[in-house]
């Protein structure tokens, strides 16, 4: 039975490696900064908290979008 689907099995959508992207540059551009500043005036662990998750999840997205690899799993 053939499937109406162009997209091969092992292979990940370029909607969905443009959208990873988009998320992880805010992640790393805007949400890391702002952890990074709020450490540093207000409530260091929350804010440091926060910054180790922009950066885990920031990071997985950049490398998920460039190769369609997402935490070491094939997509």
């Amino acid at each position: 039975m053939n499937s109406s689907s162009s997209v091969k099995a092992g292979e990940t959508r370029r909607v969905f490696q443009v959208f990873a992207a988009i998320l992880a540059a805010f992640l790393l551009l805007i949400g890391l900064p702002l952890a990074l500043s709020g450490a540093f005036v207000d409530t260091w662990w929350e804010s440091g908290l926060w910054a180790v998750g922009c950066l885990y999840a920031g990071a997985g997205l950049a490398v998920g979008a460039r190769t369609g690899r997402w935490y070491g799993v094939r997509a």
